[in-house]
């Protein structure tokens, strides 16, 4: 998978990169951001238009975002905080995660919430979070504002795609073993600020197989 770094303002976001074999790394003081572009895609004009034309919204712990099934209506900029996007199982209702949104990453059941179709995920905070967000209709008038802007969100929406492909490829291809160190190198402080049945839920391993890893891995073996 090929990595790329989103072009972020250093005076918005605070951070620290480091570099491993195809992969940029890009992290908070809080060890959570991680980045997954499949090229260097600018998206300051989107991350302006929604901090001047979008509102802040203060997240509590468990308060939804979207919910599954219902109209999807927004999209923004995790400013603080980390988002689970989720799905239940037809056969016995169990919850899993598919996808995490950390601080300065965009969040949102795109394109969804588009036109307003129903949302494919539940989005959740996972700790107290802090988004500036837009409506579908708002960034269907940011688009159309310039071919520059259309552009951005062409990119965006390229950006999502190779996003969720690439994580149902990794499940199919890789070990649950090779698929944690996937994590932790995109993600180092993930076993610190993350619960370890929310990290076993998105690589589709059990609590019990995680575990036996974190210690081998994380901790060596300890």
């Amino acid at each position: 998978m090929k990595m790329g770094q989103t072009l972020i303002n250093p005076s918005d976001f605070p951070v620290k990169i480091w570099r491993f074999p195809g992969i940029v790394v890009t992290l908070q003081r809080s060890n959570m951001e991680q980045r997954y572009n499949p090229s260097k895609i600018d998206i300051s004009l989107l991350r302006d238009y929604c901090k001047q034309q979008g509102e802040c919204v203060d997240y509590k712990k468990g308060e939804l975002m979207e919910r599954k099934g219902e109209p999807a209506r927004w999209v923004g900029f995790v400013e603080r905080g980390c988002f689970k996007y989720t799905v239940r199982r037809s056969i016995d209702g169990r919850e899993r995660i598919v996808w995490f949104s950390f601080e300065t990453e965009l969040v949102g059941d795109y394109p969804n919430m588009l036109y307003g179709t129903p949302a494919q995920m539940t989005i959740e905070a996972m700790t107290p979070c802090r988004v500036w967000r837009i409506s579908g209709e708002q960034l269907r008038q940011f688009c159309g504002q310039s071919r520059e802007n259309e552009r951005t969100i062409h990119e965006i929406g390229n950006h999502v795609l190779c996003q969720f492909k690439t994580h149902c490829c990794n499940i199919y291809q890789y070990t649950p073993c090779e698929r944690y160190e996937q994590l932790l190198r995109r993600c180092p402080g993930v076993v610190n600020d993350l619960p370890l049945y929310a990290i076993a839920s998105f690589l589709g391993v059990t609590s019990k197989t995680l575990s036996k890893l974190r210690r081998s891995i994380t901790f060596g073996g300890k």
